[in-house]
């Protein structure tokens, strides 16, 4: 039974109940001239299954909120026992969801309008993908968890489907996500989610804005972009297609490369994007370093290209690259520390055997005075992704 208006549990008092899901009820509550959102878990389960499995699910939220400090997160204040129930009480963030928003639309939003809220959303995400040491796949991005509060800032909500990525895992315990939004590694048996999930939530939640479809009514089947809404280019359009390919390893290799794009085209069209949480978050203020911890080819070539100047069709094969290492990437990040070795020395191999023939084509001689700065940027990506995901294994593996 919910709780009443005016009743008072661990010195909150329950002014009115604020959502209602599948899992929980929450409530806004208060205390000291101060508001909370209160979260209470259902109490009645269909199963014993059910109740392990939700449970675990509530105590695994308060936990990612007890160690995330995000200012587009709820901050998190405690969690408790009532009358047999189990509670949390989180910051009340006042505002009105997207859904909302998207229901009371006459037409689909501006590109501009678009762009700002995914690149808000892109930065949260980001942030949680690169935390330590695990990183958390948020799982349930859609447009009913996103609020939209004063200035148009993007808080998210609801981490309850959220959880802690493991590599060393080859699958999900439960499928978990709401369909239409959740990726198709998520819906598959033996499927694992994956920050690339996340992303493909994104594109969807952005196609959404873009063009007012209802993705739930063909789930991994959404209609081209530019046939629902002619006024949106093809470049933002191919942007999106790519976050929503059926095949995570043709998406953004991480939100970080997605953000970079978004922002890029942003500031191509409309004018300079300001983060509201550049001054908050430090990983945004400097783009110095390698970002994301582990780079793909994509991120590596577009932070460090050189200055030299490479032939247009030099040029188009450098690019052309991109798509296909950060798959690669991908892969390896998912094979054993001794497959990972072997690789690291089959890439050597084969890059300087490419090197040589590439001179041995012009000058008819082998070894000659190598151009050591290309050699460098050749391999240096490849090498360092192969050198930090060996540490790491060997890290895990000790403890």
């Amino acid at each position: 039974m919910p709780l009443s208006p005016g009743t008072i549990i661990e010195g909150y008092e329950i002014i009115e109940t604020i959502g209602t899901g599948a899992m929980s009820t929450v409530y806004l509550g208060r205390k000291d001239n101060n508001s909370y959102a209160i979260k209470e878990l259902k109490s009645e389960f269909s199963s014993p299954d059910e109740e392990k499995i939700l449970i675990n699910a509530f105590h695994r939220e308060a936990d990612l909120l007890f160690n995330i400090k995000h200012p587009g997160i709820p901050q998190y204040y405690k969690n408790f026992r009532y009358n047999g129930k189990s509670y949390i009480v989180m910051e009340y963030i006042k505002g009105i969801s997207l859904e909302d928003i998207i229901k009371g639309s006459t037409g689909p939003f501006e590109e501009q309008k678009a762009l700002h809220l995914g690149i808000q959303i892109c930065e949260i995400l980001c942030y949680l993908h690169n935390l330590s040491p695990e990183p958390v796949i948020y799982r349930d991005l859609k447009p009913s968890n996103i609020i939209i509060s004063e200035g148009d800032t993007v808080r998210l909500i609801d981490f309850g489907v959220a959880r802690r990525y493991d590599p060393s895992k080859d699958r999900d315990t439960v499928r978990l996500g709401t369909p239409g939004y959740a990726a198709p590694e998520q819906c598959r048996k033996n499927g694992q989610s994956v920050p690339q999930s996340d992303i493909y939530a994104l594109g969807v939640v952005l196609h959404q804005l873009l063009t007012l479809y209802d993705p739930s009514v063909t789930p991994f089947k959404l209609p081209a972009v530019r046939k629902l809404n002619q006024k949106v280019s093809e470049e933002l359009e191919y942007l999106i297609h790519k976050a929503i390919n059926f095949d995570r390893r043709d998406r953004y290799i991480d939100t970080g490369l997605f953000r970079d794009e978004l922002v890029e085209y942003y500031e191509e069209n409309f004018s300079s994007f300001t983060s509201p949480y550049k001054e908050n978050l430090p990983y945004m203020k400097e783009k110095n370093f390698l970002y994301p911890a582990f780079p793909g080819w994509s991120s590596f070539f577009l932070t460090y290209k050189p200055s030299w100047n490479f032939s247009p069709h030099l040029t188009y094969i450098y690019e052309r690259i991109d798509t296909t290492c950060d798959q690669i990437f991908t892969s390896i990040w998912e094979i054993s520390i001794h497959k990972k070795i072997a690789t690291a020395w089959i890439m050597i191999a084969i890059g300087y055997l490419c090197i040589d023939l590439s001179r041995v084509a012009d000058t008819g001689i082998m070894h000659p005075n190598y151009d050591w700065d290309k050699i460098i940027i050749l391999m240096f990506p490849p090498l360092f992704y192969l050198i930090i995901a060996c540490i790491v294994d060997c890290v895990i593996w000790w403890k």
